[in-house]
């Protein structure tokens, strides 16, 4: 289980470009640890309009991931870079073309008390069917590297990296 809270502010440099400070935090919760872990990440960047109908996003900074069981005294503190660079396209009125790449630190899924570093490429077109509902198909590449944690199965330490296709649609109406 995820909560995520993500923050933006931008503020104009030129007609066409904006500087970018971007907060995110995230509590995770895994059914095999007694408490939540926390992640976030701080990063400055940048916006430019190029056209009327495309637009670029990248910014860099730092992560920080914990998680302390308050029983056993165990902790995983990890940090590092932090990025997320993004490309947009209005294609027409009702399309939305995007293609963005990021990382993040999560919970080992396998593993308690172990994290995985994650890189993900995605790219989707997002079509409006109507004024507040919208259809985008989505796909993906994701590499899980799980060579950052100190993952242990069975008293071996674990060195692995994951990769992942994804695709999805997804169907979504504004409430505003």
């Amino acid at each position: 289980t995820e909560e995520r809270v993500s923050v933006k502010f931008a503020r104009n440099v030129t007609a066409k470009s904006s500087a970018i400070l971007v907060g995110d935090y995230i509590r995770m919760e895994n059914d095999s640890l007694p408490q939540p872990a926390n992640y976030y990440a701080a990063r400055a960047g940048w916006r430019w309009q190029g056209t009327a109908k495309s637009r670029f996003e990248g910014s860099v900074g730092y992560y920080g991931f914990a998680y302390t069981d308050q029983d056993s005294g165990n902790t995983l503190d990890r940090g590092g870079g932090s990025y997320n660079v993004a490309w947009y396209w209005q294609a027409f009125s009702k399309l939305l073309v995007s293609l963005d790449g990021r990382n993040e630190m999560q919970l080992s899924a396998d593993t308690p008390q172990d994290a995985r570093l994650s890189s993900l490429i995605t790219s989707s077109a997002r079509y409006s069917v109507t004024e507040h509902t919208s259809l985008a198909l989505l796909l993906g590449y994701r590499n899980d590297n799980y060579d950052l944690a100190n993952n242990v199965v069975g008293g071996e330490l674990v060195k692995r990296q994951v990769d992942q296709l994804h695709v999805g649609l997804r169907c979504g109406r504004d409430l505003r």
